[in-house]
């Protein structure tokens, strides 16, 4: 028996679909109001990454805009350092591979972050600081 088993061609990429429950996003969220930077931080990097991968669930997109973008004003540096990582992949990185790609309709996800940030002085409070803080460490 070999092991490990022969793995399929780099070509060919299997998408898993996984089922989120609505316990999950809270228990995330939750996370990213933990009293433990480690877990601050973890709790904010899986929100980002099933962003990332299942962009098409509103719920997601709201337990990103809860749980994360607030994190941009944590009182710990290396917290906010990584939440200015986190938008910057999530907003700036998907309009620019929007734009890379010459599709005509934006990921879904994206306008509906952008529209309920704008939508809410907070949100734009938030992401305004997240923005300064990716200068200052030149993310962007």
């Amino acid at each position: 028996m070999n092991w490990p088993k022969n793995q399929p061609s780099l070509e060919r990429v299997e998408m898993i679909t996984m089922l989120i429950q609505e316990e999950d996003m809270t228990a995330l969220i939750d996370g990213c109001l933990d009293i433990a930077v480690s877990v601050r931080k973890q709790a904010m990097g899986a929100l980002t990454e099933m962003l990332q991968l299942r962009s098409v669930t509103p719920s997601l997109v709201e337990a990103w805009l809860v749980g994360v973008l607030p994190l941009s004003a944590d009182p710990e540096m290396s917290v906010q350092i990584k939440n200015a990582q986190a938008t910057f992949d999530v907003l700036f990185k998907g309009i620019a591979s929007w734009s890379d790609s010459k599709q005509a309709v934006a990921p879904i996800y994206l306008w509906t972050l952008c529209s309920q940030i704008a939508a809410s002085p907070v949100r734009t409070k938030l992401l305004k600081s997240s923005v300064t803080i990716m200068i200052k460490q030149g993310i962007i």
